[in-house]
């Protein structure tokens, strides 16, 4: 799916309204290793989620099975067990985004 401009601009109207907390720099989790899409990109910005929001000061960890531009390669349908080397993610985040990847996972109860 991608992020669009929309998705964008909401997530930073958010933050800016403090809906996420007052921390200085926010963790955020993206399910999925999201692009963005054409409305968001001008020559200067980068090419996914991850890179947009790194840029603008998040802690920013994608989870995508394919591990693709440095997500991290998580099965979601699958629990993070506390004992496991992901245990670090476990309740560790102030923003989680799915911008259209639960859709396609099966079991979305796992995934969320």
């Amino acid at each position: 799916m991608g992020l669009n401009l929309q998705v964008v601009d909401y997530i930073t109207d958010m933050i800016k309204r403090g809906v996420f907390g007052t921390n200085s720099i926010l963790r955020m989790c993206e399910l999925g290793n999201q692009t963005l899409r054409n409305d968001v990109i001008e020559d200067s910005t980068p090419k996914t989620g991850k890179d947009y929001f790194i840029k603008k000061g998040f802690d920013h960890i994608s989870l995508d099975i394919d591990g693709l531009d440095g997500a991290l390669p998580i099965d979601l349908t699958k629990p993070i067990m506390k004992d496991s080397r992901y245990k670090v993610l476990i309740n560790s985040f102030d923003i989680l985004t799915n911008s259209g990847t639960s859709e396609h996972v099966l079991n979305q109860f796992e995934c969320f």
